[in-house]
Formats: C-alpha cells, sequence, structure tokens
C-alpha cells in the first residue's frame, strides 16, 4: 500500500520537530548539571583589623597623649622598658618610668598591655652575644624563661613582646626552641607572646641585619602574635630613600602568605617616622617624627613631593650651605599598608611608634574599624 504524500511530509516535519526538541533538552540538561561559574566575591573579615601601638620610654608623655586621645581605636600596646642585660637578667632602661597608671588605663578601656624586651643596651647596639650566652646556657635559659613569666605577673600585663633584632644566623634553632619554651610558659600563665620579626622575602629581602636567624614557621609555633617589621628599607646608616615602598612591602606580606602561618597571628608593623640624609656626609641619618617633618617645611617654605612608584612622600630642601634630603611617612602612605595588610587578611598592624605622628592616620583608622 502506498503513503499518501501529505503522511510523507508530515511525518518529515514531525522528525525535524523532535530533532531539535531532543537538542534543546541536552543543552538545558548539560546547564543545569554544569552551570557557569560566579564571579569570585573577596570574603569579608570575621572581625575588624587590630590596631597594636608602641609607647617608648623616651617620648612617653607624647605617645600616652596620643593613646589616651585614640584609645577606642587600639587593640594592644606595647611598653618600651626594658632590655637583656649582659648577665643574663632583665633590666629596665635607666630613664623608663614604670607607670603603672598606663596599664590600668589601657585594662580599663579593653585594651591588652604587653611590655618589650630588647638586646639593645643603653650604651651601643643590638648585641647579639647576650642573647647567645643566655639560648646557649640551660640554666640562664630556664631562669630567663622565669623572670620573664613572673614579670607579666607583678606588672599585671596581658604578655610580652620579645624584639631580640640582629642575632647570629647560627642561632636561629635556639632562638625558636626559646620562643616554643617561652609561649608554652606564658600561656600556662594565661599570657601570649609577640615576636618581632626581621623583613622578609623570596626575592632578597632580609639577606642581612639578622633577618636569617628567624625562621617564622617555627617562630610562629611557639608565639601568639607575629609582628613583621616593615620597615628600614633604606635606613639611618644607609642610603636615601623610601622606608617602605609600597612594592617592597608587598614582597613581604607575599613572602608570609607563602609559610602557611595563621594569618590570625600575623602583623604588619608601619612605620610612623621619616630620616633626613645630608648629602656628601659620612653621618648617619637623623631620625623625624611626622611633627619634626612638618616644622622643616614650615621653616624652610619646602614643596613635599609624591613618588608614585613607591607611594612615599619626600622632599630636598638646603639649609645653611647644606643639602638635605628627607624621606617620610605621612596618612597617605600609612593607608596604603594598612590596605595591603587587610586585604592580606592580616589579624592587624603595628605603628611604631606614637608621639608626634600624623593625626590623619587616626581618622583613616576611624572609618576602616566601622562595623
Amino acid at each position: 500500500m502506498k503513503i499518501p504524500l501529505i503522511l510523507l511530509l508530515l511525518l518529515a516535519v514531525a522528525v525535524v520537530f523532535w530533532g531539535i526538541f531532543s537538542m534543546t533538552k541536552k543543552s538545558d540538561d548539560k546547564n543545569l548539571t554544569q552551570p557557569k561559574p560566579l564571579p569570585s566575591v573577596s570574603p569579608k573579615r570575621s572581625e575588624p583589623l587590630k590596631v597594636k601601638v608602641s609607647i617608648p620610654y623616651w617620648d612617653q608623655t607624647k605617645a600616652l597623649s596620643s593613646f589616651r586621645e585614640n584609645v577606642d581605636l587600639v587593640d594592644y600596646i606595647s611598653l618600651f622598658w626594658y632590655f637583656l642585660g649582659s648577665d643574663g637578667e632583665i633590666h629596665k632602661y635607666e630613664f623608663a618610668q614604670e607607670d603603672l597608671s598606663i596599664i590600668n588605663f589601657a585594662h580599663d578601656n579593653g585594651v591588652k598591655v604587653e611590655v618589650v624586651i630588647t638586646n639593645l643596651p643603653e650604651d651601643g647596639g643590638w648585641d647579639s652575644d647576650r642573647v647567645e650566652n643566655v639560648l646557649k646556657n640551660e640554666d640562664l635559659l630556664e631562669k630567663h624563661i622565669e623572670e620573664i613569666v613572673d614579670l607579666t605577673q607583678k606588672l599585671n600585663v596581658d604578655g610580652i613582646d620579645i624584639d631580640y633584632e640582629q642575632l647570629d644566623n647560627d642561632l636561629i634553632d635556639d632562638f625558636s626552641g626559646f620562643i616554643q619554651n617561652l609561649g608554652k610558659a606564658l600561656r600556662d600563665k594565661g599570657k601570649y607572646l609577640g615576636v618581632a620579626l626581621h623583613p622578609k622575602s623570596d626575592d632578597g629581602i632580609g639577606n642581612t641585619n639578622g633577618a636569617l636567624s628567624q625562621d617564622w614557621q617555627e617562630v610562629a609555633k611557639g608565639a601568639d602574635n607575629l609582628y613583621i617589621m616593615a620597615f628600614n628599607e633604606h635606613w639611618d646608616e644607609g642610603e636615601p630613600g623610601p622606608i617602605a615602598s609600597l612594592p617592597w612591602v608587598e614582597r613581604i606580606i607575599k613572602y608570609a602568605q607563602s609559610l602557611g602561618i595563621e594569618k590570625s597571628k600575623l602583623f604588619l608593623t608601619i612605620p610612623l617616622f621619616g630620616y633626613e640624609w645630608k648629602e656628601d656626609s659620612d653621618r648617619a641619618a637623623h631620625g623625624l617624627t611626622f611633627q619634626d617633618v612638618q616644622k622643616i617645611i614650615s621653616n624652610n617654605e619646602v614643596a613635599v613631593e609624591w613618588n608614585e612608584d613607591v607611594a612615599s612622600p619626600y622632599f630636598k630642601y638646603e639649609r645653611g650651605g647644606g643639602e638635605f634630603e628627607v624621606w617620610f611617612e605621612d596618612a597617605r602612605s600609612v593607608k596604603n599598608k594598612i590596605n595591603l595588610a587587610d586585604s592580606a587578611g592580616f589579624a592587624g598592624i603595628t605603628f611604631w611608634r606614637l608621639g608626634g605622628e600624623d593625626p590623619q592616620i587616626w581618622e583613616d583608622l576611624s572609618s576602616l574599624k566601622k562595623p
């Protein structure tokens, strides 16, 4: 029996529509099972960036005034009062005033307090030998740890900041072991341990000045807070240049991130100071607070410039027949570094140091810390 032509045409149309329907369904099924990825969204911080400030004994009155005015923006303070003596015992700096009212005021305002212990004697530079004498002597080391713990209880502070700088490189394992043992001893008494770290990166930062004596990953096993000193890219005895250029700080942060250290322990230490170098002079640069810089600018009618490549202010000027070059940190350069630490997910920042800083930094912090 022959099939009428009209039926053949209808059958052909049906086949075509079925094919189109099947292809559409497969495409829809594919889209359902393999959706396009959503745009990535940066995770929000679980809590605001913490802020730690340092109060040096030689400018304690000014620093304390700044702290009192901005206490609602501060989470920790460090009191710079003590150093490790050549006898292996902790000593107070001669002109340091152990003002316990500072500790009480901080605690009344919910701010944690730590005291700093350095290897910087009053009559010289950073001394590795006195640290080595303690770390290499089991009895002295045990006594040193006990003395540190006793100091926290005597002063009723919350923690300790170990700032042993420019140690010999071969002390790396001894220093790590010391920090791990000290951290445990402090936590057993309800205290915490912070450690100042020399800046490091994968591409050259930190090959000198004691950075190689610090294994960040091993130190992190004992410390609760790690204070990365991201400053002195150019220092007082070197050539003029930025104290902490933004690209330089970025490299340090990337190194810290590469180590897998808990972000809750990482603090970026940001400088608030400057240096004045005299050209064609062998003398070290003169350290300046932000307020010192403003006096120079005012007295010499200086035009400040901004270096976009390093994100830092600077200027040159003449005085008394000499030529000078000044690099310093202001609110703009500091804010850039705060943003880096915040974006990296660091627990917080530390300021070195209070007393004569750019007051605008507090307004910037206030905006950042608002919920």
